[in-house]
């Protein structure tokens, strides 16, 4: 049985606001694709976390009030996540969303 959600809706400011599109376009492709989902999956619903394209079209998950951004999570080539703490000025890649939760 899957706990998950069976949709994730995440609204994004420009006119395509489907995620799986957004995150195929901008996040890495399709192969990356069961990362993002698990990623938005973990965040979408929890307070503080929002899902933008920034910079060149860069796909991001952020923590942060009134859109900004102090934590920063993507997808990386290998399907790692990219966790990046503006406040330390650290990252660190997790190998899948247990990590990156802790």
């Amino acid at each position: 049985m899957n706990d998950g959600p069976a949709h994730l809706s995440v609204k994004v400011n420009f006119s395509n606001s489907d995620y799986y599109n957004v995150c195929d376009t901008f996040g890495g492709g399709f192969e990356r694709l069961p990362a993002w989902r698990a990623l938005g999956d973990l965040l979408a619903h929890r307070p503080g976390w929002h899902f933008d394209v920034v910079n060149r079209g860069e796909a991001l998950w952020c923590l942060g009030v009134l859109g900004e951004c102090r934590l920063a999570i993507h997808v990386t080539e290998d399907l790692g996540f990219h966790c990046y703490d503006h406040d330390d000025d650290s990252d660190v890649v997790a190998a899948d969303t247990a990590e990156v939760e802790s």
